[in-house]
């Protein structure tokens, strides 16, 4: 965990004064560290009888991609309105159509 932290940078005043945000692009620029976290993620999931992940939004595609990788699970990805790509996509082409 101490290697985790060590890669996550800290932005101070941002977004607005007295804040430290917290940006983990340093993260999902470092090999070894997407590893560790899919790893340490997937081993809390293994043996619970999960199957599939569901990764909302930009982050959540990233971090839903590596657990699914490490746990070899199935991900679908979704909108914070619900709906998956798949979902919305199909909608489209539906209205396209008339």
């Amino acid at each position: 965990m101490e290697y985790i932290k060590s890669r996550i940078r800290d932005v101070k005043d941002f977004p607005t004064k007295g804040i430290i945000f917290k940006d983990l692009t340093t993260v999902f620029k470092d090999p070894r560290a997407l590893h560790i976290i899919g790893w340490d993620l997937s081993q809390l999931y293994r043996d619970k009888g999960v199957t599939k992940v569901v990764g909302i939004e930009s982050r959540g595609f990233i971090g839903g991609s590596i657990l699914a990788y490490e746990a070899k699970f199935s991900i679908f990805r979704s909108t914070r309105s619900g709906t998956t790509i798949l979902k919305r996509r199909t909608a489209s082409s539906r209205s396209n159509r008339r």
